[in-house]
């Protein structure tokens, strides 16, 4: 290539870095030949060390600028300590979060932001993280200046030497705070009622998995309870939603106050409540509470513009292992023992039996088969002659509706009395 150009002559000196890396190199050319002193050489390679020292003085002065840029304009928090963990440097993030100034925390530990809400368990966690992997990184709730906590992400690390020594500490956090909130909010509407703050069908339904599981493992049985609030809908169509609402807010209220805290209780929907006892020993335990729960009911409810007394109807009580092993079963048999409260007048409570599941089964063939019954024309008219028990002479005749089933013949009247209000 040289000779290309019509260069006779050349001599150069490489430009290598302290570790000997060549990074270019210097060199004198012409088109004609040269004779160079070794003098001029030995300059010439001092010239050489001088250029290379100069690029990479340069090299690492816009390494470092970018580094303190980086260090300085960085949206996460930093803070560096030495060895023994005292804070050497924080950067202006760490100041916006925490309210700290260099000149206040330098020569501290991190635990100067230390909130004190966790255990020295968990803490101890930490550097068992980083003695044995070189890093920590999680979810950590510290303190501000003004004495209030954030909750921020939070990577610890440790810088070592070639030879494997710790020479400094770093930790690079984020204020996360907001977005947890956002969590905690998106968590609450989709597990929680909005009106009474209970926890919804969703919840209830995990919450009753769960305990099904433990108590799959242990000698004790658990119970579930329907509540359902009689005549609700009357109170609500008469007074109003917002009646009807606070109503369920003050009901909700007064159930809390019973309900043990190893308890739960939910709003099922509607006017319906659910009781889970996770934890009994005997019957008498489930009624217990039952009779509570009605007892509280029967104070009335001072509301804003009016007042109210309601009562309770509560089926259920679904047992495990005694009834069903599985959530879908125990809500279905407290729901079939809900049926059998109202039906028996309200305000009452009614333990599941197997005859309940008989009738349930029943009531739902008849309702079909009325259903068809109308469709099909299979309802006769008879008529009932009235008589005079002076003269013995017919006054009347009363017309009543029979039912002549295609394969049960002629359905008593008394068969239809259960399902025909529905």
């Amino acid at each position: 290539m040289l000779a290309s150009l019509g260069v006779e002559s050349f001599f150069g000196s490489p430009l290598k870095t302290s570790t000997g890396d060549i990074i270019g190199i210097i060199a004198i050319m012409d088109t004609k030949p040269l004779l160079i002193e070794n003098s001029l050489k030995s300059i010439l390679g001092l010239f050489a060390n001088k250029v290379a020292l100069e690029v990479q003085r340069r090299k690492i002065t816009e390494e470092l600028e970018l580094a303190a840029s980086v260090f300085n304009e960085s949206l996460e928090a930093i803070i560096i300590c030495d060895a023994n963990t005292n804070i050497i440097r924080v950067n202006p993030e760490f100041t916006k979060i925490t309210g700290y100034s260099l000149s206040e925390v330098k020569g501290y530990q991190p635990s100067i932001i230390k909130s004190g809400i966790h255990s020295n368990d968990f803490y101890k966690n930490i550097w068992v993280s980083i003695i044995e992997k070189g890093f920590w990184q999680g979810e950590i709730t510290n303190r501000r200046k003004n004495g209030e906590n954030f909750v921020s992400w939070q990577i610890i690390k440790a810088v070592k030497d070639s030879t494997g020594n710790i020479q400094r500490y770093m930790s690079i956090f984020s204020d996360i705070t907001e977005k947890k909130k956002a969590e905690e909010h998106i968590f609450q509407l989709a597990h929680n009622d909005l009106i009474t703050q209970l926890p919804n069908r969703a919840a209830f339904h995990k919450q009753l998995n769960d305990a099904i599981i433990t108590a799959a493992h242990s000698t004790y049985r658990l119970a579930v309870m329907f509540i359902d609030l009689d005549h609700f809908k009357l109170i609500n169509d008469t007074s109003g939603h917002p009646v009807g609402d606070e109503l369920l807010q003050q009901v909700a209220l007064r159930f809390k106050e019973i309900i043990g805290s190893n308890d739960i209780i939910s709003r099922f929907g509607g006017d319906e409540f659910t009781v889970l006892l996770p934890c009994i020993e005997t019957i008498e335990e489930v009624s217990e509470v039952a009779n509570k729960i009605l007892d509280s009911l029967l104070s009335p409810f001072a509301l804003l513009s009016c007042e109210v007394t309601i009562s309770a109807s509560i089926g259920g009580v679904g047992i495990y292992p005694d009834n069903a092993k599985d959530a879908s079963s125990l809500l279905s048999c407290a729901d079939n023992a809900m049926y059998s409260a109202k039906n028996s007048g309200r305000a009452s409570c009614h333990f599941y039996t197997e005859q309940m599941q008989i009738d349930a089964h029943e009531r739902v063939v008849l309702e079909r088969d009325l259903r068809d019954a109308l469709t099909n024309n299979q309802f006769v008219l008879h008529y009932q002659p009235q008589f005079d028990v002076k003269t013995n002479q017919i006054i009347g005749v009363e017309a009543l509706l029979r039912w002549q089933h295609p394969t049960k013949g002629l359905i008593p009247p008394r068969h239809l009395h259960s399902p025909w209000p529905k």
